[in-house]
């Protein structure tokens, strides 16, 4: 059998924070590891044997618990894990590492904004983009706003967890509006207009920070690369693709995060990727590359590309929201 991966991102309880978000409650969390270790075993990320005798075995079954952006919640994670004697992959963005707020993380607190309607927001966009004559890119064709927000194809405005006016708010935000600075500009004017000054103060108790990391990693934790700016790399040229994927690893390898015989994983933000990151991956002779592909980590030998092309589980699929409890996914 295949390694399940579980993917988590937010592990918090919305009460405690001053917006909402997607998130597994950490009493949640913790019943799914427990679950996980009770039926089966968590694995070691570090140890690579094991990894690759799991991800090629046709009998025994493992886990791997990872966990992308870097969020602050994932510091008890990592403690809850090492109570249990087990470890779990941890990928850190280097500007959220640096006290950058990253588009994806300024477009969550936008939709958790508990008193304003996506649509509102989405009114401030269109009307702003018309104003200043900003295009937008709906396929591969540049058009006007209006245009973008009657014709956006309804494949892209769907996904398993998120509404219709939010995937075409985080689409227009993440990659559609024409020039990352005039995204960036729109996601600091929308944060202005509905939370005025505190979310800046958000932004202060959001990511990990280095002195965390590193009791993280004494406590048996990994990290691996998630980009330095958490960009869709397969919008990027193969240049830009190899400056986020080297200079991410140098970076964490300078904090002593990556040492020197770990693994080298990488997991492509919002599962981005083309042929160019995985010939990337092969010069920088990487380990380990997960996608955001629904499904269970393995090895068919169709390529030799597979172990850069592993799927997991949301941790959304290892939990029955009508019972309130975990399950196997």
């Amino acid at each position: 059998m295949p390694i399940n991966t579980i993917m988590y991102h937010y592990v918090r309880n919305n009460e405690n924070y001053p917006y909402d978000t997607y998130c597994r409650r950490i009493e949640e969390f913790r019943h799914q590891i427990d679950l996980f270790i009770a039926k089966s075993k968590i694995l070691n990320p570090a140890d690579k044997d094991e990894i690759n005798y799991y991800l090629n075995s046709t009998n025994d079954i493992g886990y791997l618990i990872t966990f992308d952006d870097g969020y602050i919640d994932h510091y008890d994670c990592a403690k809850y894990l090492a109570s249990k004697n087990c470890s779990g992959y941890f990928f850190p963005v280097i500007d959220a590492i640096e006290g950058k707020l990253l588009d994806v993380n300024a477009i969550h607190i936008l939709i958790g904004n508990r008193e304003n309607k996506i649509q509102n927001m989405l009114t401030f966009i269109k009307e702003y983009c018309l104003k200043n004559e900003i295009k937008v890119l709906l396929g591969k064709k540049l058009v006007d706003i209006e245009y973008y927000m009657k014709n956006i194809v309804s494949s892209e405005s769907r996904d398993r967890f998120d509404k219709e006016e939010i995937i075409v708010l985080k689409r227009l935000l993440q990659r559609d509006i024409c020039e990352t600075e005039n995204r960036n500009f729109i996601c600091t004017l929308l944060l202005k207009e509905f939370y005025g000054d505190k979310y800046k103060r958000i932004v202060q108790n959001l990511y990990l920070d280095v002195k965390k990391m590193r009791k993280m990693k004494k406590l048996g934790m990994l990290f691996g690369s998630h980009g330095c700016t958490h960009r869709w790399l397969k919008k990027l040229t193969y240049d830009e693709q190899k400056r986020e994927l080297t200079e991410s690893i140098e970076y964490l390898k300078k904090l002593e995060l990556i040492e020197e015989n770990d693994p080298i994983c990488i997991c492509y933000p919002y599962g981005s990727y083309n042929d160019n990151t995985l010939r990337i991956l092969n010069e920088i002779n990487a380990d380990i590359g997960f996608t955001t592909k629904v499904g269970a980590s393995k090895i068919d030998k169709k390529t030799c590309d597979d172990n850069f092309l592993l799927e997991r589980w949301d941790t959304n699929d290892c939990w029955d929201s009508e019972f309130r409890k975990p399950i196997l996914p």
